[in-house]
């Protein structure tokens, strides 16, 4: 038709898919044609589009969209359309670098129409994002392929469930959570997630809040995006969140997220028996955040006690990135330390409390380690030796455990050979065997050069520090970081848990931790530790020595103030006496006077 204001099922799919500011060009002379058993047309539309979000992108783009149609008639009906589409977009990065055109075959038969489509990029000029391009357009349109076909289902007068998002496949995940919830009313939890608006507290934004996100928003649910069938209801719900980001190398403190939740609800007996929510984390902000997104998968069944929760996640890496491992690890490691927070808040939730307190991403090892060393400020007065723990003094009197750390650097990425730190910023790291601030241990040898080169820990031990009996000496401590050698890597030697990994892939320096357990002969346990350290008595013996020669010049230029400058002194007498003489001496010559009762101004003069 020449005029488009009908609706059309082109024009009411833009309208579906969330544009806006549509508008048709009038069709000019030519531009609608027949010819034989064909039709062809050329209609022109601008309109503002939605954009997938992605690094650097806005949110919405204008764009030039042009229709190439062409129907083929057959005994007096159309058997077949073909829709050729460019899409030119005006506002996103690198827009004027390429164009995509799909193309569409609609064919009749028998059942009522076989829908065929597909795509390709033109590029117009050379870009170094062009693989970048390529990935994040078949991503968008492989998501939007069941919602265009629930869209002509729909159209068509099918059946469906009137959900018009397709949900996402399961993926292979690798489950943290798996715990019982007490009490939890899981129909009217459902209840609230289904509702349209999401202003109403429900778990799942409170569990947001719960962790510390800011800048909330909850996009409003398109038509067919909230629908119910059979014994079924099922929802898709799009959030914007700026998260906390846990410390990692050249990582900001907080990224925007685009996060994309879908819910489905099976109800039993006209109650909800099982809630399954899949949710997708895409980061805006971080590094090579383009290259993957995050899916949680999480299933929360009713059970005699209340209801049963699982959780998994899995990545999803869009593109070939050097830092894959680096990036699973990290996520593992934030995943598992959020796993036991995020059942607390379930159970505080069933149970009708408030929630309980939030984790903290700067708590780490560094942290428990100083709330232990409260306990002994005998020990720690004078510095701490490294991390330690005593027994109980009735059950196991005089058990010392002594932890130290063994640090290492690499000459490049491409060196297989490992040293103890010997760069000039390594400081006391350079003696590879160190206490948990990463100085060197106070029972450390006396050479630099033996400490790095012992291959263990090149410690002398206290007279009254002994092996304890049955014990199986130094022994390498696995971390959660760490591989099958103890060994964790990182960019640099980080005191922070953090930012250690289990790959050596692109990192220069390792530790790993080494434990032993001794028996302390005084049964005094850690407070005669120190003092006993040969290497802190030399410290202390030193500072002792200096403090003394301090003391002793500051009481030489006392005594040379008063000695010099005193009226009584017997020298400033004498000076006055000699004065006098050599004036009186030197009065017929020159004429000058001084009375003879001032011998201070005759010394002055």
């Amino acid at each position: 038709a020449e005029d488009w204001s009908a609706s059309n099922f082109l024009l009411d799919h833009l309208a579906f898919a969330g544009n806006t500011e549509v508008k048709v060009a009038p069709a000019a002379a030519g531009e609608i044609s027949s010819s034989g058993a064909k039709r062809r047309a050329k209609r022109e539309v601008s309109a503002r589009l939605v954009v997938p979000p992605a690094p650097m992108a806005p949110k919405t783009t204008m764009a030039t969209v042009t229709h190439y149609i062409t129907a083929e008639e057959k005994d007096g009906k159309v058997h077949k359309l073909t829709i050729k589409t460019d899409w030119v977009l005006h506002d996103t990065p690198y827009c004027e670098c390429f164009h995509m055109r799909e193309q569409m075959t609609i064919e009749a038969c028998a059942e009522g129409a076989v829908v065929t489509k597909g795509f390709g990029l033109i590029f117009s000029q050379r870009t170094f994002v062009k693989s970048m391009i390529e990935s994040a357009s078949l991503a968008t349109q492989k998501k939007n392929v069941q919602p265009f076909i629930e869209f002509l289902q729909k159209r068509g007068g099918a059946e469906s469930d009137g959900a018009a998002f397709e949900e996402p496949e399961d993926i292979e995940v690798t489950r943290v959570v798996d715990a019982d919830i007490k009490a939890f009313d899981l129909s009217k939890e459902a209840d609230l997630l289904f509702a349209e608006d999401w202003s109403a507290s429900n778990f799942l934004l409170d569990h947001l809040a719960f962790v510390g996100a800011t800048e909330v928003t909850v996009a409003p649910a398109c038509a067919g995006e909230i629908s119910s069938a059979g014994g079924k209801r099922r929802a898709k719900r799009e959030i914007s969140a700026r998260l906390l980001v846990p410390p990692a190398p050249m990582a900001p403190k907080t990224t925007m997220a685009t996060i994309t939740q879908y819910i489905t609800a099976e109800k039993k007996d006209g109650k909800v028996h099982k809630l399954i929510v899949k949710t997708d984390w895409v980061l805006l902000d971080t590094p090579y955040c383009d290259s993957f997104y995050m899916r949680e998968q999480m299933t929360i069944l009713v059970s005699p006690k209340g209801a049963t929760v699982t959780k998994g996640f899995g990545l999803i890496f869009t593109k070939r990135t050097f830092v894959k491992s680096i990036i699973e690890s990290t996520s593992l490691a934030t995943q598992k330390k959020n796993s036991e927070p995020f059942v607390e808040f379930l159970q505080s939730r069933g149970a009708g409390r408030g929630p309980p307190r939030a984790p903290s991403l700067g708590d780490d090892a560094s942290t428990t380690a100083a709330s232990s060393r409260q306990a002994l400020p005998s020990l720690l007065s004078t510095r701490t030796i490294s991390s330690m723990s005593l027994g109980s003094p009735k059950a196991d009197a005089g058990r010392v455990v002594v932890e130290v750390w063994e640090l290492q650097r690499r000459l490049t990425l491409f060196h297989t050979t490992w040293q103890a730190p010997f760069l000039p910023h390594d400081g006391e790291k350079q003696w590879r065997w160190v206490d948990k601030e990463y100085r060197t241990h106070p029972w450390a040898v006396e050479s630099l050069e033996a400490s790095g080169d012992s291959e263990t820990p090149a410690l002398k031990l206290p007279w009254h520090l002994r092996q304890r009996q049955g014990g199986t000496g130094w022994e390498v401590q696995s971390t959660p970081s760490s591989d099958a050698d103890g060994w964790a890597y990182g960019v640099d030697l980080y005191q922070s848990d953090e930012l250690w990994y289990a790959n050596p892939t692109w990192f220069h320096c390792r530790r790993r931790l080494w434990r032993i357990e001794l028996q302390d002969a005084t049964a005094n346990g850690l407070s005669t530790l120190e003092c006993m350290s040969p290497r802190s008595l030399r410290r202390r013996s030193g500072a002792k020595m200096l403090m003394a020669f301090l003391m002793m010049m500051l009481l030489l230029v006392v005594t040379a103030g008063w000695w010099m400058y005193s009226p009584a002194s017997s020298s400033v007498l004498l000076l006055a006496d000699t004065a006098a003489a050599f004036h009186a001496a030197a009065s017929p010559l020159t004429g000058a006077w001084c009375p003879a009762d001032a011998p201070s101004c005759v010394a002055l003069r």
